[in-house]
């Protein structure tokens, strides 16, 4: 694991040209801190590549870039394979070997451009062909690890952040404004688009095809529900038990100790449960909680669970100082604004965990997308609820005329649309004329990644699962949650719950596997009492949280220099007298009125996109630093 960057050049035409190692150094400086153990790089006219490489795994054998045996092909891949043994049997490579990076110019010379779609694991990798002088740029098929492109000039740069990009010296950040509006309208970052203009994200299950000159996107794995299978539950519990097990198993898999983050609900303790069943001695695994001083401390049932399991529990606690601190950092990290504090919280994790000497860790996102978790998945069904919603929606923001959410995608009638609906109207209480007028034509709709057709021949139940996993999952906490918070502490992060295996089975189980009457994943509670984890198998949903920014006390003085007049008109993003508004409706009506309902998440998106454009397009909004662009010191670490 770690980060990779590279560029290759556009010009089709000879001789090629060189790609000046000073820049490449650069970029590749630009996110050391996702790979400090080893630094290389590989050049030749019109193509370069830089790694950085987090050694979890390999050794000597894991350098890169790497090529096969003719040094025709050239691979730099942030990556971990999990059906190592599986694929270097049908590549003619021992079973044993040490670097899952050693695979991947045999699996390109033997599959081609399908080699994707034969890979259990998470990745973004970069595979350079010199017979024909092409390039492919991917990432897997949940979206776990990032990758980005632009076009600057002759070359198309590459790289794991978008800072690698930024620091090259030949792209000018400016704000992409249909970036910005997808984070106000979805909570999540986009499929495609960034918050940086002329920078894009390869979307989850994707690559692209560079070669004379042009290049192409291409899809290799949607999120699609299959024929549902035909077994009795009893079978189907043991089927999904044995996968479970075996991907928790072949996560633990590290030379350096790989922790579990663990909550107090069901996900993250069944994991723990498992790791300690596969363990020789459950004292060996470190597990890590987090409470927040004014909400649900998690560590309470952590501790329970830990010591059920036999395995030692590392508690953080955090309070709202601890946030305001760290939300720099997220941003920095992030590389756009959030709307979610409590991804603060997490980054603070990632840093304690690091701290403890792991280089990875195992967490439980993806359970909830799969099977059904959430509160809204449960109630949304009952008589009228989705009514009510609506109406709550509308109720909070009275005077916003807004074009219904429902029809792009595909139906009224999933899960969340309340949610959706409230965001998309509570933009038009911040945004500017100016922000308002440039945006009339944009529609948030086509960046999302999803297919209409796809979701219309889906029943209601799987329709809102496949909007949960494009949107909640890859784009809120794969993203700001996941990768970019933990490498920014040079921590991987491990998802057994996003398993090739297992999400193909959970796509092809029919709904009453995964919810019950109010009880969503019911699969994981029968999993859980089938390896006698009983205690665990009745454990609640859980949800972690941080108040939003409005509701913090003794907010520090950038918040307020951020939201100054002169901040916000330099930035142009939002109306200074509708902000002004939003801030005496918060000293008037109490925190759980309907009408905050609907603003005070997007408050704080509102503090964080003036932090963004802080950092990265400048500063002189604030007393706080800004990210020095025209130097290799980039990591969001140096941001406090």
């Amino acid at each position: 694991m770690g980060g990779i960057t590279g560029a290759i050049e556009l010009k089709n035409t000879y001789p090629r040209s060189h790609f000046a190692i000073r820049r490449l150094k650069a970029m590749a400086e630009a996110i050391k801190h996702r790979g400090p153990d080893k630094s290389t790089i590989w050049h030749q006219n019109g193509i370069a590549m830089a790694v950085n490489r987090l050694e979890l795994r390999g050794g000597i054998r894991g350098k890169q870039p790497l090529a096969d045996a003719n040094k025709q092909i050239f691979v730099s891949a942030n990556a971990e394979i999990y059906n190592t043994e599986e694929l270097s049997q049908t590549v003619g490579m021992p079973r044993t070997i040490q670097s899952d990076t050693e695979l991947w110019p045999s699996l390109y010379l033997k599959y081609g451009e399908d080699l994707f779609g034969y890979i259990n694991g998470q990745f973004a990798v970069a595979i350079y062909d010199s017979r024909d002088q092409s390039l492919l740029l991917a990432r897997d098929r949940q979206g776990i690890l990032p990758l980005y492109y632009t076009v600057a000039g002759d070359w198309l740069l590459w790289g794991s952040e978008a800072k690698a990009l930024l620091a090259s010296g030949l792209v000018t950040p400016e704000a992409d404004l249909s970036g910005i509006n997808h984070i106000f309208t979805f909570f999540a970052s986009g499929s495609s688009t960034t918050c940086f203009k002329n920078i894009s994200s390869i979307p989850t299950g994707s690559y692209l095809k560079i070669k004379e000159g042009r290049f192409s996107e291409h899809s290799y794995a949607r999120f699609r529900f299959t024929t549902q299978i035909r077994k009795k539950k009893k079978q189907i519990i043991s089927d999904s038990t044995e996968i479970l097990q075996d991907s928790v198993k072949i996560r633990m898999q590290a030379n350096d100790p790989v922790g579990f983050y663990l909550s107090a609900g069901l996900d993250s303790s069944l994991l723990v449960g498992i790791a300690a069943k596969l363990s020789k001695n459950a004292e060996d695994l470190q597990t890590f909680g987090l409470a927040f001083d004014k909400g649900l401390d998690e560590c309470v049932q952590a501790e329970q669970t830990a010591t059920e399991a036999g395995a030692p529990l590392h508690c953080l606690y955090v309070d709202e100082k601890d946030l305001f601190s760290a939300l720099p950092r997220v941003i920095g990290a992030c590389e756009n604004p959030i709307m979610d504090t409590s991804t603060a919280a997490f980054l603070l994790l990632a840093e304690f965990a690091r701290s403890h000497g792991c280089k990875a860790v195992i967490t439980g996102e993806g359970a909830d997308e799969l099977f059904a978790g959430y509160p809204w998945n449960r109630l949304w069904n009952l008589p009228g609820s989705n009514f009510f919603m609506y109406i709550l929606g509308r109720m909070a923001t009275p005077d916003i005329k807004s074009k219904a959410l429902a029809k792009h995608l595909g139906s009224r009638n999933f899960a969340m649309l309340h949610i959706y609906n409230t965001m998309y109207r509570a933009r038009q209480l911040f945004y500017s004329q100016d922000m308002l007028a440039q945006l009339q034509e944009v529609n948030p709709f086509t960046g999302l990644g999803i297919e209409i057709d796809d979701l219309r021949k889906y029943d209601s139940f799987h329709r809102s699962i496949a909007i949960q996993n494009q949107l909640m999952l890859s784009g809120h906490l794969l993203s700001s949650k996941g990768d970019r918070i933990g490498m920014h502490s040079t921590l991987e992060t491990r998802y057994p719950f996003l398993d090739k295996r297992f999400v193909e089975l959970a796509n092809s189980l029919s709904p009453d596997y995964k919810a019950k009457g109010l009880q969503g994943k019911w699969l994981l509670h029968q999993i859980a009492y089938n390896l006698g984890l009983h205690e665990t198998a009745k454990l609640p949903k859980t949800m972690f949280k941080t108040p939003p920014i409005c509701q913090m006390q003794n907010q520090p003085i950038w918040v307020e220099e951020l939201l100054s007049p002169p901040s916000l008109a330099k930035t142009g993003y939002f109306s200074a007298k509708k902000v002004a508004i939003e801030k005496r409706v918060q000293q008037v009506k109490a925190a759980n009125s309907i009408r905050r309902y609907a603003s005070d998440g997007a408050f704080t998106a509102v503090v964080m996109t003036q932090l963004w454009h802080h950092m990265f397009l400048g500063g002189g909004l604030c007393s706080l630093p800004s990210l020095d662009l025209d130097t290799a010191h980039l990591a969001a670490r140096h941001v406090s």
